[in-house]
């Protein structure tokens, strides 16, 4: 397995897996991306980048700081999620993350949180931030089940801080004090 891969069954026998994104991956970037592009309502909410097959190879090949990583289930990509910043210097990362409207609701968002907190306290990071936009209500309530802090950006979004420890399990113990 990849650094950082994590893989689990589900109680119907399904496979979900996730991990960094590599060039091995970028056929599967490539078509997750081309259905996030059809998808105009998740486009409206979520847009870190273009959702092209250039942008595709770009994330498959990319060598930073920033992480990019892939929720397969059973090796059908239905989730993307990022860290971002820690390229341009910032010592807080901003996450980001989707998963493929025809998977929503199985749990699969909240499974990427917690790994994509993990790579965080690996890295040594304290807190993660992140964007959401107020008509995003099924993103914003995970982020606060998970911890998150909302408070108003502007109009439209909120931002959220999560704060997190390398003693702790995720943003989830930290705000309910668990050792």
């Amino acid at each position: 397995m990849r650094t950082h891969d994590r893989q689990t069954t589900t109680s119907c026998g399904r496979n979900v897996k996730m991990h960094q994104i590599t060039s091995a991956d970028a056929g599967s970037v490539r078509l997750f991306f081309q259905e996030l592009a059809g998808d105009s309502e998740t486009v409206s909410v979520f847009h870190p980048h273009l959702f092209t097959p250039e942008q595709a190879v770009k994330i498959a090949h990319y060598n930073g700081l920033d992480y990019y990583a892939a929720v397969l289930l059973d090796d059908r990509m239905v989730g993307y999620g990022m860290l971002r910043g820690w390229d341009e210097g910032y010592e807080i990362p901003s996450l980001g993350l989707v998963i493929s409207a025809s998977f929503r609701g199985l749990g699969l968002g909240h499974l990427m949180m917690n790994y994509l907190h993990t790579v965080v306290r690996l890295r040594g990071a304290k807190t993660i931030m992140l964007k959401v936009y107020k008509e995003n209500e099924t993103a914003a309530r995970l982020y606060r089940q998970m911890g998150y802090v909302l408070s108003d950006l502007n109009e439209r979004e909120w931002k959220g801080l999560c704060e997190i420890g390398a003693a702790h399990r995720g943003c989830e113990c930290d705000r309910k004090g668990c050792k």
